[in-house]
């Protein structure tokens, strides 16, 4: 299931929206500058008179909106001999101008390179950065996004709310994590955790996790306690318990990573945010993911019977700031509740009165695959192929699930050509979530690969927390036929002497009293 607010866990869980992020926009605009020249008079005779001239000029067909005349009056003076001569307030007017030009342009790899020489010169403001990024980000060049998110933390942390939360995640996602190449991972997370920043007041506690693990590997091991100590998660906290690189943070300290206890305060946290922003559904949504996780489904489906009951006079963005936004996930929301119930059929009900809700973007893209992969597991293979019928573009990750769903539907209809097909694509892109490739290979019942792919990852340093993670014992839950078959050929894999042996070197397995979905 697709959930909202799974983007709180970060790079070491199946979320959704770090997964979907990669679509993600950045919450600003690029801005520009005043401008810093005026008009020379008498005209310009000298080379450097004749360039700032050229400047005034490009900066006045900026603000005309006269894009292209600009562009190339911004080029003849950048490009000009005197341009070196210049002082460097000018030089750098220049560069951020001309790079806000190319932006508006969508000149990307240009405006990436003005706004790398402006945001290097001794002018540069926090807006240089965020414009840097701007570019960056829409390059899929993560490396100096990541770099400017650094430098706008270390610098301008007060900053951080002008950009959007799921673009974060995504460059988080991208960053190399493998023994060796973790610099740029942990000079990111660092500097996020020095500024306090918060995914919309919320802990993005994988990042935390990530950021304690990078921390003890460089001997830094009061502060990873703090790191962790910042986790609010249960599933997080679990990850700490279970896996054997956390110890020297946990050992001696169980208490207080006790998942109960944690467990109950988050949910109590959550309830007053919900109290302290009433006007935002952001919040509930918060309080219904910890509910599930929890296993508190009834309370879970009230939180979201209340909002829909209120928002039935059709006043929902009267009463909610982020209603047009979040609306439609408390539906997803709502939905999930009445999964756990074991109440499918409302439960499909409630994701097809989703999809049907108007949105002004694809976001609804999310609930057709939700839907379908629900139908597909409650063995109703051409109503879940219908579900996403008409699916338009998506990320990688979601790729990956319609490609699952697919994958489900072919063998529900006994296609093994169809089925071979899906699969195929799955193992030849498995990065893009691993988790979802191991699902598929449960549907398939190819439990000798399951078995294998389980070790690779409990092997490998990046995705051993998420495999840990999958292989703890859950409280039971109600599950759709077809889950409960994977859930089933899962615990006979689990229970082989090669995958305890490979869980036993680097971590154990604890029963738990949270849902595993």
């Amino acid at each position: 299931m697709i959930s909202k607010v799974d983007s709180m866990t970060g790079r070491c869980t199946n979320s959704l929206l770090a997964h979907l992020a990669a679509c993600a926009l950045l919450l600003f605009s690029p801005c520009s500058q005043a401008s810093i020249v005026s008009e020379i008079n008498p005209p310009p005779t000298t080379a450097i008179e004749i360039a700032q001239h050229q400047i005034n000029i490009a900066s006045g067909l900026s603000q005309n909106g006269q894009s292209e005349r600009a562009a190339i009056e911004f080029d003849r003076a950048i490009q000009s001999p005197a341009f070196a001569q210049l002082s460097e307030v000018y030089q750098h007017f220049a560069w951020f101008e001309a790079g806000n030009v190319a932006l508006d342009m969508k000149k990307m790899e240009l405006a990436q390179d003005l706004l790398k020489r402006a945001s290097q010169s001794s002018q540069a403001g926090s807006q240089d950065w965020h414009n840097r990024l701007y570019a960056s980000f829409a390059l899929h060049d993560y490396i100096d996004s990541a770099d400017c998110i650094t430098t706008i933390a270390r610098r301008w942390p007060e900053t951080l709310d002008q950009i959007n939360s799921p673009a974060i995640y995504a460059i988080n996602r991208e960053l190399p994590d493998e023994p060796g190449q973790t610099t740029i991972l942990f000079d990111f997370l660092e500097s996020l955790f020095d500024a306090n920043w918060t995914a919309r007041g919320a802990q993005p506690n994988g990042f935390w996790v990530d950021l304690t693990r990078l921390l003890l590997e460089r001997d830094q091991l009061d502060k990873a306690i703090r790191a962790a100590k910042r986790i609010d998660s249960p599933l997080m906290v679990l990850a700490l318990r279970v896996d054997k690189r956390f110890d020297p943070v946990t050992r001696g300290r169980l208490a207080e990573f006790d998942l109960d206890q944690v467990a109950i305060a988050s949910v109590a946290q959550a309830e007053k945010a919900v109290t302290a922003q009433p006007d935002l559904l952001r919040p509930i949504l918060v309080l219904h993911a910890r509910l599930m996780k929890s296993r508190q489904y009834a309370r879970a489906l009230e939180v979201c019977d209340g909002v829909i009951a209120r928002v039935a006079n059709g006043k929902g963005a009267d009463l909610y700031k982020d209603f047009d936004k979040e609306y439609i996930w408390i539906l997803n929301s709502r939905s999930e509740a009445l999964q756990g119930l074991g109440r499918m059929d409302d439960a499909v009900a409630a994701l097809r009165t989703a999809i049907d809700l108007p949105q002004g973007d694809s976001e609804n893209v999310n609930q057709a695959l939700n839907l379908g992969n629900l139908l597909a597991s409650l063995n109703r293979p051409q109503e879940a192929l219908e579900a996403v019928a008409k699916l338009g573009e998506m990320s990688a990750f979601g790729r990956m699930q319609l490609e699952k769903l697919q994958h489900l539907v072919a063998i529900e209809n006994a296609d093994a050509v169809e089925a071979k097909k899906h699969l195929d694509y799955m193992r030849e892109h498995r990065t893009d979530a691993l988790s979802t490739f191991q699902d598929a290979l449960l549907d398939a019942g190819l439990l000798d690969e399951a078995t294998r792919f389980v070790i690779e990852r409990l092997q490998k340093e990046s995705s051993r927390t998420d495999a840990l993670l999958s292989v703890q014992d859950y409280a039971p839950v109600v599950r759709a036929p077809r889950i409960a078959m994977r859930h089933a050929r899962l615990q006979e894999i689990l229970a082989r002497p090669a995958i305890l042996a490979e869980v036993d070197k680097v971590g154990r397995i604890e029963h738990v009293n949270l849902d595993s979905q």
